[in-house]
């Protein structure tokens, strides 16, 4: 089974702030039902160790953003350009991250 959705329609134009329009909702007759219904494309190798980094921070019950930024930095894990991450860098990678979902 694949571990995202192939079936689902990319929104027209890329527009990415116009949910729940028509253009935007699949109907029933017409999407694949599966498993990762949401994902467009498997997550990819940075993607999965940012999920499991943060997946640690919130089990320990870390949920301030000065505190998921220190904790991805002291796991070594560097933002997206590579370097330490910043409350500025983490908000535009989730932003980043999120938008990918729904442009897809």
């Amino acid at each position: 089974m694949s571990n995202f959705n192939p079936y689902l329609q990319p929104a027209l134009g890329g527009e990415t702030d116009k949910k729940g329009d028509p253009a935007s909702i699949e109907t029933y007759d017409s999407p694949r039902l599966m498993t990762w219904q949401t994902r467009a494309a498997a997550p990819t190798d940075y993607e999965q160790k940012l999920g499991d980094a943060l997946e640690a921070l919130f089990a320990r019950e870390v949920y301030d953003l000065d505190g998921i930024v220190a904790g991805l930095n002291d796991r070594g894990l560097a933002d997206p350009v590579g370097q330490p991450w910043t409350k500025p860098s983490f908000k535009a990678a989730m932003k980043r991250l999120g938008d990918g979902l729904s442009a897809s």
